[in-house]
């Protein structure tokens, strides 16, 4: 593999998560200022924050978009992963 092409899936990777863990954050504060408790503190382990943005889209957009462009963009990632590694 490339180097530049390493270099580019590690940074893509990286902003995915990245997106995900404050699109979590965002999620856990939402819930709390909305008074959702249980998914409020659940949210801190970004499992739940996943479900509570499908659950809760039209209250939560925007944390929404940061936690689902970071799940595709580790989707991305996974897919340009498995294919350098096939060719």
């Amino acid at each position: 593999m490339d180097l530049w092409l390493s270099v580019t899936i590690l940074c893509l990777g990286a902003v995915g998560l990245m997106l995900v863990i404050v699109g979590s954050l965002f999620s856990a504060i939402h819930a709390l200022g909305k008074k959702q408790y249980v998914f409020g503190w659940l949210n801190f382990l970004f499992l739940p924050a996943i479900l509570y943005c499908a659950l809760h889209w039209r209250d939560a957009q925007y944390p929404a978009r940061l936690t689902f462009g970071g799940l595709a963009l580790l989707l991305v990632t996974g897919l340009l992963i498995l294919i350098s590694e096939v060719s």
